[in-house]
Formats: C-alpha cells, sequence, structure tokens
C-alpha cells in the first residue's frame, strides 16, 4: 500500500513538472547540466569547515524590487516565463576591472555602488564562494543560451542535491540580484508612424495627428539608448595598457609606411600630427561608428536596427572582439526606424562624451589618464549609410556619396557608365548642398537634408565615410560577377566546376572553405572572400577564354593590393597607384565583358585607392566584426515577445561577464596577427609554400 502511495505521489510530482515545463528544454537535459555544475562546484573539504552567513549581509532575497525580471501570475506562464521585462529596478552596483577603477566628476558615488563579490561559501560543506557559482551559472546560460524559464528549472534540481541551507538562489531573478547586473539602458516607446512618446502603461498615441491617435494597439518602435560613457570607461579600462602600447607603435615610421591599419591612413595620421602640435599627442580615443539592421521575427516583420562603435586604438585582434565593441543605441520595430527621432538621445550623449572626453585612474601604478574623444569613421552598408546620412538611395541619379558622377536609367536599372574625369565631392560641397536641401525641403544633388551625425564628425563627410567592401565587393559586385559567369555555362559544366570549388583544398586555418556555384543563396561573405582571392582565376580559367579571365584577374589584383600586404614589403604609396590603375582599367572595359552591370556598387570600386589612402586596407576598414557583433546581440532571445527586453538583458550579462573576468589579451602576439592573405618574408615557411603550390592550378 505504501508502494502504492508513492507511485502515485510520484506521477502526481511528475504531471507538476510537466505543467511548469516550457517545452524548450527536456528533463534530461536539465539532469545533465545540473550533474556538469554540481562537478564544477561541489569542491568538498572536511577540514576547512565554514558556516553560513545570513543573506540579509549583502541583500533581501524577499524583496520583490531587486528582481530582474517580472514574474506575472497569467494563464499564459509558461510563454511569459522566457520574457524579460524591462521596465524593474536594476540594483546599480558597478562592476569593474581587477586592476582598474573609475573616477569623474560625473560618478563621485561610485565607490559605493561597485560590485561587492559575495564571498560567502556556497554551504558548509564546500570551500565555493556564492559569487563563483553564481558567476560560472551565468556562463553556462549565455554559452547554451538558455531561456529564463530553463534556467529556473535548472536551478530548482540544482537546489534538491545542495546542502539545506544554502546560499543558492532559486530563480534566474534571484540569481541576476545577487551577481547585481548593472542596467546600461535607457527604454523609451516610440509611434511608428509620428514618432511621439509613447507612455508604457498606457500603450495610446498621444498624438491628435497621427493615424494610429487613440489605437489600443499601435505600431511601435522600441528605443534603447545605452550609457556611453560608462560602458566606454569600463572598455578603455580593461584595455589601458593594450592601447598604450598600441599608440607607442603608431609613431613608428616605418610602420605607419608599410603597415595596412587604419591608424596608417591618412585620415587619422593628420588627427595625430594635430594632436601632437597642439602638444598632447595620446590622449585621444577615435570610433568608428557602424549602423545596420537585421529581421527578428518573419511572421510579424519584427526588425533589429543597431549603431555600434569600435575603438580605432586598439590593434585589429582585439579591436574586431565582441567584448571590446560599445551597443550604443538599439531599436526594435517594424520597418525603418525615423532616424532622427532614433538617435536623438545618443547623439547629445556622444556630443557631450566629445566635448568632456573620459577619465580613467588605474591602481597598478597609480596614474590618471584623461582621454578626449574623436569620431573617425562612418561605416556600413548602402542602404544604412542612406539612412543616417539623409542621402539618395542607390537607384538615385546622384547617389554616389564621393563624388558628383550623373548616373542613366538603361533596361529599368539606374547605370553609372565610365568616365574618365569625375568631380569629387568636398567637405564644402558637402555641407553647402546638404544645408541647401534642408532649407529648400528637396533634393539637392543627391543630399535631402542634414545628416543627424555631421556634427560629430566635424562636417568631414564624405572624407569621414567608409566603404565596406564586404557588401560593396563580396556580396554585391562579386556575387553579381560569378552570378552571370555560370549563366552562361551548360548544366555539365555547373555541375564540374561546383564540384571542384567544393573539393579546394585550403590551409588548416581557412575557417570556411569554398560552396558551389548550383546554389548561391547562403553564401557567406567570408566564403565569397576565400574564392575571389585564391580560387576564382585558376578555378574559372578552364570554363572560360582567356581573355576574360584575364579581365576579372584585374579585379582580383585591384582588391588584393588594398587587402593585405604582399610577400615582400611594399609600401602603401606603390600599392595604391598600382591599385588605381587596375581599378581604372576594368571599369573601363567593363561594359564590354557585363552588360548593364556598371551599377553602383561597381562605381565605388573606383574610390577604393582613395579609401585605402584615407583609413587603410580594405581588410581593416571592413565590417565582418560588426556583423558577427551585431548576430549576437539579435540572436539573443527566447520566443516572439518582450524581444527587446531581452536582448538588452542578455547585453547586459554579457558585458558583465566580459568586464569581470580579467582576460589575457596580451598573451597574444600581436606581431604575427595579420591579414589571411599576408606571408611575411622572414617567416616563410617551405612546406607551407610547397603545399600552396601544390593545391593551387594555375593554366600555363
Amino acid at each position: 500500500m505504501a508502494t502504492g502511495d508513492g507511485r502515485k505521489a510520484r506521477q502526481e510530482y511528475n504531471k507538476r513538472r510537466s505543467r511548469q515545463s516550457n517545452g524548450n528544454l527536456k528533463i534530461t537535459q536539465v539532469t545533465q547540466l545540473t550533474t556538469t555544475i554540481a562537478r564544477e562546484i561541489e569542491m568538498c573539504d572536511a577540514n576547512k569547515p565554514y558556516h553560513l552567513v545570513s543573506t540579509s549581509a549583502n541583500y533581501d532575497s524577499s524583496s520583490d524590487e531587486g528582481f530582474y525580471l517580472l514574474d506575472l501570475n497569467t494563464d499564459e506562464q509558461q510563454e511569459e516565463d522566457d520574457n524579460c521585462y524591462f521596465d524593474t529596478v536594476f540594483q546599480k552596483r558597478i562592476n569593474l576591472a581587477t586592476d582598474y577603477m573609475i573616477f569623474d566628476d560625473d560618478h563621485d558615488n561610485l565607490t559605493s555602488e561597485r560590485y561587492v563579490r559575495d564571498l560567502r561559501p556556497l554551504h558548509e560543506h564546500t570551500n565555493v564562494t556564492t559569487d563563483e557559482t553564481c558567476e560560472n551559472l551565468l556562463k553556462i546560460n549565455r554559452k547554451s543560451c538558455l531561456s529564463k524559464s530553463a534556467m529556473n528549472d535548472i536551478l530548482k534540481e540544482f537546489s534538491k542535491v545542495l546542502p539545506v541551507p544554502n546560499n543558492l538562489p532559486k530563480t534566474f531573478d534571484k540569481l541576476l540580484t545577487s551577481v547585481g547586473i548593472v542596467n546600461y539602458f535607457t527604454k523609451q516607446i516610440l509611434c511608428s508612424i509620428c514618432s511621439t512618446e509613447i507612455i508604457y502603461k498606457s500603450q495610446i498615441c498621444t498624438n491628435i495627428l497621427c493615424k494610429q491617435y487613440q489605437l489600443s494597439n499601435p505600431k511601435i518602435d522600441t528605443v534603447y539608448s545605452s550609457d556611453v560613457k560608462q560602458m566606454l570607461e569600463l572598455i578603455v579600462s580593461r584595455n589601458l595598457k593594450e592601447i598604450q602600447h598600441h599608440k607607442t607603435v603608431i609613431h613608428n615610421k616605418k610602420f605607419v609606411e608599410y603597415d595596412d591599419d587604419i591608424v596608417s591612413g591618412i585620415k587619422y595620421q593628420n588627427a595625430l600630427e594635430q594632436s601632437i602640435q597642439s602638444g598632447n599627442d595620446r590622449s585621444f580615443i577615435s570610433l568608428i561608428l557602424h549602423l545596420d539592421g537585421l529581421p527578428l521575427v518573419k511572421s510579424t516583420k519584427l526588425g533589429l536596427w543597431a549603431l555600434s562603435a569600435s575603438i580605432i586604438e586598439l590593434r585589429p585582434d582585439l579591436r574586431k572582439r565582441r567584448r571590446n565593441m560599445v551597443l550604443l543605441s538599439v531599436c526594435v520595430g517594424v520597418g525603418k526606424p525615423e532616424i532622427n527621432r532614433w538617435l536623438k538621445p545618443i547623439i547629445q550623449q556622444l556630443m557631450k562624451l566629445k566635448t568632456d572626453g573620459v577619465v580613467i585612474r588605474t591602481r597598478q601604478p597609480e596614474q590618471v589618464n584623461c582621454f578626449s574623444i574623436r569620431f573617425h569613421g562612418l561605416i556600413g552598408d548602402l542602404p544604412a549609410l542612406v539612412h543616417i546620412l539623409n542621402f539618395k538611395s542607390h537607384t538615385g541619379f546622384n547617389s554616389c556619396f564621393y563624388c558628383l558622377i550623373h548616373g542613366v536609367s538603361r533596361n529599368r536599372k539606374t547605370l553609372f557608365p565610365y568616365s574618365a574625369v569625375i568631380e569629387d565631392r568636398t567637405p564644402f560641397t558637402w555641407n553647402r548642398d546638404s544645408k541647401e536641401a534642408d532649407e529648400k525641403h528637396q533634393n539637392i544633388l543627391g543630399h535631402h537634408g542634414i545628416s543627424i551625425v555631421a556634427q560629430l564628425f566635424n562636417d568631414d563627410f564624405p572624407d569621414s565615410i567608409i566603404c565596406d567592401y564586404l557588401h560593396t565587393s563580396l556580396l554585391r559586385h562579386g556575387k553579381t560577377l560569378v552570378c552571370d559567369l555560370t549563366a552562361r555555362l551548360t548544366k555539365e559544366s555547373k555541375q564540374i566546376l561546383d564540384r571542384l570549388l567544393k573539393i579546394q583544398p585550403f590551409p588548416h586555418y581557412f575557417n570556411r572553405k569554398l560552396r558551389g556555384i548550383i546554389d548561391l543563396s547562403f553564401v557567406k561573405a567570408t566564403e565569397w572572400r576565400n574564392l575571389f582571392l585564391y580560387a576564382i582565376v585558376p578555378r574559372f580559367l578552364p570554363f572560360f577564354d582567356d581573355d576574360l579571365i584575364s579581365y576579372i584577374s584585374l579585379f582580383v589584383c585591384a582588391i588584393r593590393l588594398l587587402h593585405g600586404g604582399p610577400l615582400v614589403q611594399v609600401s602603401r604609396h606603390f600599392r595604391e597607384e598600382k591599385a588605381r590603375e587596375l581599378v581604372d582599367i576594368y571599369l573601363k572595359l567593363h561594359s564590354k565583358y557585363f552588360n548593364s552591370r556598371e551599377t553602383l556598387t561597381c562605381h565605388q570600386h573606383h574610390h577604393f585607392p582613395t579609401q585605402f589612402s584615407l583609413h587603410g586596407s580594405v581588410s581593416c576598414a571592413a565590417t565582418f566584426a560588426f556583423e558577427d557583433f551585431l548576430g549576437s546581440v539579435g540572436s539573443s532571445y527566447h520566443g516572439s515577445k518582450n524581444i527587446g527586453d531581452q536582448l538588452v538583458l542578455y547585453h547586459n550579462i554579457d558585458y558583465f561577464l566580459c568586464n569581470d573576468l580579467q582576460q589575457k589579451d596580451s598573451s597574444v602576439d600581436w606581431t604575427k596577427m595579420v591579414p589571411i592573405d599576408i606571408v611575411r618574408e622572414k617567416e616563410r615557411n617551405v612546406d607551407v609554400l610547397n603545399h600552396h603550390r601544390f593545391i593551387v592550378i594555375v593554366k600555363n
């Protein structure tokens, strides 16, 4: 009888467990994760007994005010468990790197708000502290991309195997509260039609002239603006040694002459000379701004637009890491947001940051470092740049940012035929035309008005606009060439070429191999890069005329000259001039080999040598790292509700983990971190070179 009662109780218990589950994580997976966590933190030591301290010593676990997420008792509790709500109270405790502290006039009480580690043991039979356990749980959560309900299940299972009493948080809310995750973002809800701010509780547009006036469920854009100064100070303080070391390298004349990085470009060197003349040669931090968008939910056409930034004074391998990028502002909504209303709060912060700068103080050694902030360039794909620059789209007749070439309409396309003489835009003409367009409210040579970011760059457009070769050369122009070439092949030839590309061997450090040409829908930009830089000439040569492949080799050689250094060191000026000659010949003969393909992306290659002179190689001034960063931010959500709140929450967690742990960036040998197609003369390896000669097929 007792056995039957026990079985019945067990069945009822299992039913309750299944109702609480959200269906995303099976109980077996929870058990496996729990076992993994238990192995990490169950380190018992009988010789060192510990005693528990009251939980009231650091925080009140019973207070709902400290919960990061809002717990709602609704009929849709399982779905709501995965949703995060922004309008709850954060514990304002700052987490700092071990070696650095931050001081400035706006944060006088920073010391009292600092994140204090909870050094209590998890329970009386272990030497593992509570804060270590909580941080490990957060790391597992981010690596596994677990939802809130899944984490609640893990914590619930884990609490059953721990001795009682213990200091383990029982829910994901309490876990975030105990660690002290800081909210770096402020939330705003805007009407998607009139951009009027909407009160969160009412969810009603109050603009009488708006079409959505008094509608119960209006279309909205949710804007999250970050605390730029605080986030930038944390990143700079964490990488202060690397920044100071890289600044000493920048002053080396030989480094500037042969290096391909952004700091070797004319624009950065001019800013450095101006700073030297003013007697303050090492006191500024330069930022590159990036704007882009990506879809989130296909059914509702919900999308994400984000403005982010990276620090130029970091060497390239550190600059491209996610933890060293700043997420400035995020807008979640349907369609493109109204750019001025969306970016107004963050632009005000950036202007203040440009005026005040940042102050970093180190403990070891005790030192105060003052940095002014300058904005070096703006980068993105064409739709994003058109949106933020208040400029004509790529289908317009005056849509080039850099020159006044006038397009023509042909075969229902806007084309830009080759012209030997082109009048370039200058900062003076750009400001004049944009102001005239703003006053007259009409299109003036491609301008629709003044850009909201013009003052950040001291009205230095178009020199501050960086042309992204990832979208221009690889995903647009290069893809168009391959599509045209494959359309000329027979079905049998396509299959043979497709198979040859897929089996093309590469060295082990190539993370992506080549894709076939039959289906080009899901080919990544890195795969296009490998195809154009290494394989298109030898692999396509047996299937096409030598004259056509020779013409394509002009484009390939020009991009390689602008992409990275050759085997033997050649000065930047020589590479720029040779690339300019090759690009000029390529564009001049383009209509002979490809019909009606002289689009804006094709024409922009005319300005690539100038971009190389201003901003360094196209590989260093590209959006590969920004796209990766944006993809990581845009994938951190579960379900289809409160997506923006979830994205901000998980980004705050990632930011906490990045700044809480000591990074070992200095252990990387930065002298070997070169673009993928560079082989230095003194680092040549005979076996590697022989291997390259073996795998590359070149028709004599």
